[in-house]
């Protein structure tokens, strides 16, 4: 494991005895890349389907997919 990042953030999720096992809080680090990258995404999946907040190239692909003419 890297030892250079920080710890995850999840151990304070956990009870207080899995804090002092550095490896753990390292293990834990890549799925909180990971989650983080995804809940990011969900946030901001509604402008994908709000046309105020949508793209003009990705209406045409959205509608072609809903079976509406723009």
């Amino acid at each position: 494991m890297n030892d250079d990042q920080p710890p995850s953030s999840y151990l304070k999720y956990l009870p207080a005895i899995f804090s002092q096992d550095p490896y753990l809080g390292q293990f834990l680090r890549p799925f909180e890349d990971v989650l983080t990258a995804f809940n990011q995404l969900l946030a901001e999946v509604d402008r994908y389907f709000s046309p105020a907040l949508t793209d003009p190239e990705f209406l045409p692909w959205l509608a072609s997919w809903l079976a509406l003419a723009i």
